[in-house]
């Protein structure tokens, strides 16, 4: 089919909805050839803190930081990676 999209910004915030358009948007992107999909998950400063009680940084430094790195990695694979394995 033609392309239409090269890329598509998906927001996510772990409701039914959320994984419902996870595998909508994955039918669309082989049907229309889609180069690259980008999920968007807002994560609350509430989650970040509890993870990162220690952290004390400037913004720019704390994106860069190990721990940082971690937590969005533990947060991936607990809350995004199951909705991507269900949209399979």
């Amino acid at each position: 089919m033609r392309e239409i999209f090269k890329k598509v910004l998906v927001s996510l915030d772990k409701s039914k909805a959320s994984e419902k358009v996870v595998s909508y948007v994955a039918c669309l992107a082989s049907l229309f050839e889609v180069e690259k999909i980008v999920l968007l998950h807002v994560i609350k400063i509430s989650y970040i803190a509890r993870h990162a009680e220690h952290v004390t940084a400037e913004l720019e430094k704390v994106e860069e930081s190990e721990a940082f790195k971690r937590i969005k990695e533990r947060y991936y694979k607990q809350n995004i990676e199951p909705m991507l394995n269900k949209a399979k």
